[in-house]
């Protein structure tokens, strides 16, 4: 700000911030009309240079999370060619390096209290198959799943079978077992086609 002098910085990896110097190597220099101040630097947008980055939120699988227990996650941080790889709800496997990152909060003293939290840097990511997370049905399987098919109280066992640890809510598990399957799609004289999906509203009391 004082003598403008120009200083190049290297890029910054992750959640952390610019390395903005806090003295100006300029500041003794004789020619200079006044010394340069602490924290004379400003960012110049225009003339900086940008990359693509995106941030993730990775939560681990359902079934894998103990009973009673909220599922645990972390955040990504992805740059350059990783940004955009994958869509929210899809399985990946991550490769990245762990890091943290602070954050401040206000405390009720003059003093400022400094969290670190915990984030990957994302070194590559591998969408998983989805055919090989559903897997493949043996024929003794297709077989009982025929069976199953064809028998008259199906959709009774099917709601009996949903949260068999909680007692009743009938009407509830029957909604639920009705959102686990689509419809008929019909069709209607005039190129007119209705979706099969199962519109369901389950409202807490």
């Amino acid at each position: 700000m004082n003598c403008k002098t120009e200083m190049w910085l290297n890029s910054f990896k992750g959640l952390s911030s610019v390395p903005i110097p806090r003295y100006c190597p300029n500041y003794k220099n004789e020619l200079n009309i006044e010394n340069c101040a602490q924290d004379p630097f400003i960012l110049i947008p225009d003339k900086c240079i940008y990359i693509d980055v995106q941030y993730l939120k990775l939560q681990e699988i359902q079934k894998e999370v103990p009973t009673g227990e909220m599922p645990r996650h972390i955040k990504l941080f992805l740059e350059r060619d990783q940004v955009n790889k994958t869509v929210p709800g899809t399985r990946i496997n991550v490769v990245g390096i762990y890091s943290i990152y602070e954050s401040y909060r206000k405390k009720q003293s003059t003093m400022d209290a400094t969290i670190c939290h915990p984030y990957l840097r994302v070194v590559g990511i591998d969408e998983l198959n989805p055919h090989e997370i559903k897997g493949i049905f043996e024929p003794r399987e297709e077989e009982m799943l025929k069976k199953l098919s064809q028998d008259e109280n199906i959709y009774k066992k099917i709601v009996k079978s949903i949260a068999p640890e909680i007692f009743g809510r009938k009407n509830i598990k029957k909604a639920i077992a009705c959102l686990l399957f689509g419809g008929t799609r019909k069709e209607i004289p005039g190129s007119i086609r209705l979706r099969g999906d199962i519109n369901i509203l389950l409202l807490g009391c």
